[in-house]
C-alpha cells in the first residue's frame, strides 16, 4: 500500500481545511487529517493493473487543491 499525503505549513492548515474539507470529504477513499503538515490522505493498494495511470489520476485530484494553496502561500488568504 502507498500512502499519499498533501503537505502545507501548520499555520495555513486551518485556513485550507476550512476551504477544502468539503471537497476532500467528497473524494472516495480520502480522509481529512488536519494534523501537523497533513491535510488529507488516501491509501492505495499497489496491486492495480495500471498503477502508473492510477497514481497520475490521484495526483491530478490533489492538484485541485493547488489554487487554495497558492492563495495561502501568496498571502491572498490570512487567518482571521
Amino acid at each position: 500500500m502507498q500512502k499519499q499525503t498533501a503537505h502545507i505549513s501548520p499555520n495555513s492548515l486551518n485556513i485550507s481545511l476550512d476551504i477544502e474539507a468539503t471537497r476532500i470529504a467528497g473524494w472516495k477513499g480520502y480522509k481529512v487529517i488536519g494534523k501537523k503538515y497533513n491535510i488529507c490522505e488516501r491509501i492505495l493498494p499497489l496491486n492495480f493493473k495500471n498503477l502508473a495511470d492510477r497514481m497520475y489520476e490521484e495526483m491530478n485530484r490533489l492538484r485541485q487543491l493547488e489554487p487554495t494553496m497558492n492563495q495561502i502561500k501568496g498571502g491572498g488568504l490570512r487567518p482571521v
